[in-house]
């Protein structure tokens, strides 16, 4: 094949293969969109109109705060009139309802339209409401929404707190309600003819608009094996009425089912831009094709004519090296590039003598600088193993450092022999050797007494040492402990090893060095830390059974009191049994605390009998001090939990409460159900938690400055609570007092 045709077919190959690579990955890219997307934009539209459902009722919350907030309170509770105008209709700030409640009851409703008045909040949603927004974590300033099914209707509650400054309590609500009907739906499309949207309930299906098939479209709707969450459905109500139906889900309510929000979108709309993509994508393969092909000739004949010329002089400079005649005119890049060809041939010839003398010399300068950086890369590459092995050795001791060292440095130097010695007050002893030898089973006695020589020796010289008879040599290091020698290590080596290794072992003996300080240091700083984490641990363990045991001493008290019945001693004797129980359990959990996990021994109680019955075990060391404790147990629950360690938590909680108060004080134990756990609340009002232990009340060891105990009591509370599936929480004024909040779940 001649060069003009070969450059043709490259400039085609160079020109074409890129537009066909493009196309076959921009047809990938086609597909792929294809599969994925559908559900992209299906999703992304639906994403839009969650939007602006969350935009809507993010005005109306802020509609309902404005309320609230300007409500006359005063007047709100003669029940007279809210301080509206008579004439007062919601239709005037764009809202369907508005609502205003003291606590849980509705004193004035408005409505923009008398047909809506059966969509007012019902008394157990305004109570569910009510509980759930009375919680402390939300302040006055929270607006919340809340969904709502009323007569098939989905209702968004959008709802503020009424507060009372004077009193700084919440008194009720401001609700500001939202139809999601049939009127409201259709802004969500914003007129796009081919998207329907819809609201489905476990009872109805509201529509943005209709089809003509309506029974159709509700049946499939309704069919959950075909409509899938998440999952597109392409399907074909009748002739000419091809959608994707995508839903999601919008809001699950106890007790009355899940609402979706769904969209009906338009085959034809949806797979649009894909087509156009298709249609695009052709054509430029098609236009790129031909441009290539077009650039590929008309560079091949431009670039071959000179390039032919330049081959024939590169072809006149092989046949004998000779001058080669430069182009008359250099019009371009090729002519130019001849010009130069010609100047460098004459180049070559006048300066190839210079060159061959040049390249000799270079040769020996390069093979000696070559040989030196191998020697210092072999060292940097050793020193860069053993700091390796340096900083992943961990050990507590020193000799097993050193054993481990001399096989190490064994390794890295292919030693037959090297020992490891050490000075005991005047005494050097050998630590440990490694020999193996291919030729030698056993070590000359000769080669042993010059060993022993240079071992002692390195603990009375500064300086390494070396012995060498022949092609064999020995070499002593000292291993310096901050000003003094205490370990050293002999080698035995070829003769001609000596100096690479003495300057790899300078590097090496520091690092050593500091590795043993690091160990000595270490060693100590572990023993001491032992001794300290034993100590605390027993005065932890001193701490947690100091309430049983004052409990058992109460009960051993009341036995040898002679004003006691014989039942309230019998009922005595069985607390002090149960205390010592509880004892043993306690002592297990401090074991459990220490390994980090907690085991619970799950039964089924009554939660206000259990604190009603612990309340009375603390009763008459309270009134000692003439302290008063008040209960309000009304949850009526029954939960599966772990007994004793519940009884634990509680206790710990109310001996701390009992300490904090003054004499004369009191400590309100409640017990409220929620919609989805148990509140037990025990209040005090003692001196408070001091500001600077509040963020950390729940770590061990963190104490309130008691004169007794390390502070590990409300550490295992929170493990407990927590191991429950439960938490708690507090909240402290100081010098009014404390409360804990402990919420476990139903």
């Amino acid at each position: 094949m001649k060069i003009q045709q070969k450059m043709i077919v490259s400039h085609l190959i160079v020109g074409v293969i890129p537009v066909m690579l493009a196309f076959i990955i921009l047809s990938v890219a086609i597909i792929d969109s294809s599969r994925q997307g559908v559900v992209g934009r299906l999703e992304a539209t639906l994403q839009r109109i969650g939007g602006l459902i969350d935009s809507d009722m993010e005005k109306h919350r802020v509609i309902s705060s404005v309320f609230s907030k300007n409500l006359n309170l005063s007047i709100l509770e003669t029940g007279k009139s809210a301080g509206l105008p008579d004439n007062f209709n919601p239709k005037a700030y764009s809202i369907d309802m508005l609502e205003f409640t003291l606590n849980t009851n509705n004193v004035y409703q408005y409505a923009s339209d008398p047909k809506l008045s059966g969509y007012y909040t019902s008394p157990v949603v305004l109570h569910q409401i009510w509980d759930f927004m009375s919680n402390p974590y939300y302040t006055p300033e929270h607006s919340l929404t809340f969904p709502d099914i009323a007569s098939n209707q989905v209702i968004m509650r959008n709802c503020s707190f009424i507060f009372d400054p004077a009193g700084k309590k919440k008194v009720g609500l401001s609700i500001v309600s939202a139809i999601l009907n049939e009127a409201y739906l259709k802004t969500l499309d914003q007129g796009n003819p081919d998207l329907i949207v819809f609201i489905e309930t476990p009872e109805s299906i509201l529509f943005s608009r209709q089809l003509k098939n309506m029974d159709a479209v509700v049946s499939l709707i309704r069919d959950t094996n075909k409509v899938v969450i998440g999952t597109p459905l392409l399907t074909e109500f009748a002739p000419g009425q091809k959608y994707y139906v995508y839903t999601s889900s919008l809001y699950t309510l106890p007790g009355k089912g899940t609402i979706k929000l769904g969209i009906m979108y338009g085959f034809e709309s949806v797979n649009a831009m894909l087509n156009i993509f298709q249609q695009v994508s052709l054509g430029i393969f098609l236009i790129g094709i031909l441009l290539a092909s077009g650039i590929a000739i008309l560079f091949a004949r431009k670039i071959t004519i000179p390039l032919l010329v330049l081959k024939s002089m590169v072809k006149d400079f092989q046949s004998g090296v000779r001058a080669v005649p430069s182009p008359e005119f250099v019009s371009d890049e090729i002519s130019l590039l001849q010009q130069s060809f010609s100047e460098m041939a004459t180049d070559i010839l006048s300066n190839k003598e210079k060159l061959n003398s040049y390249n000799s010399i270079l040769s020996r300068e390069v093979e000696t600088k070559t040989q030196d950086l191998l020697n210092k890369v072999r060292v940097l590459t050793l020193i860069n193993e053993f700091s390796s092995f340096n900083m992943k050795w961990e050990s507590v001791s020193e000799i097993k450092y050193m054993e481990r060292v001399i096989l190490e440095l064994k390794n890295l130097f292919h030693l037959n022999y090297i020992s490891a010695f050490q000075i005991k007050g005047r005494t050097v002893e050998k630590i440990n050797f490694i020999f193996s030898h291919p030729k030698y089973s056993e070590l000359d006695p000769r080669f042993l007494a010059v060993e022993a020589k240079i071992g002692n020796k390195i603990f009375t010289s500064s300086d390494d040492l070396g012995h060498h008879h022949g092609e064999f040599a020995l070499l002593g290091f000292p291993i310096y402990f901050i000003d003094q020698i205490e370990y050293g290590i002999v080698i035995a080596c070829e003769t001609k090893k000596m100096g690479f290794i003495h300057d790899t072992m300078k590097t090496i003996l520091n690092l050593m060095s500091m590795k043993i300080y690091s160990i000595r240091i270490n060693s100590e700083k572990i023993h001491s830390e032992k001794l300290a984490s034993l100590g605390q641990f027993a005065s932890t363990i001193i701490h947690d059974i100091k309430n049983p045991l004052t409990l058992i001493k109460s009960g051993i008290e009341a036995l040898t009191d002679e004003d006691f019945t014989t039942d309230e001693k019998q009922e005595y004797l069985v607390m002090i049994i149960t205390e010592i129980d509880r004892l043993t359990n306690m002592l297990n959990d401090i074991l459990d605390f220490a390994k980090g996990n907690i085991i619970l021994h799950l039964e089924e109680l009554e939660i206000d009998g259990l604190i009603d019955n612990l309340v009375r075990l603390f009763t008459q060391r309270a009134e000692k001090h003439g302290i008063h404790i008040m209960t309000d147990l009304r949850s009526g629950i029954k939960l599966r939990a772990d007994k004793n360690r519940l009884i634990r938590s509680l206790s710990n909680i109310i001996t701390n409460a009992i300490e904090a108060v003054q004499d004369g004080g009191r400590i309100f134990i409640s017990t409220q159900r929620k919609i989805f756990d148990l509140l037990i609340k025990i209040e005090d009002n003692g001196h408070g938690i001091p500001d600077e232990i509040r963020g950390r009340i729940f770590e061990p060891f963190t104490t309130a400055g008691k004169k007794e105990g390390t502070g590990l009591g409300l550490s295992i509370v929170k493990k407990i609570i927590e191991a429950h599936g439960g938490n708690i929480t507090f909240k402290s004024t100081a010098g009014e007092g404390t409360s804990f909040y402990i919420s476990l779940p139903l």
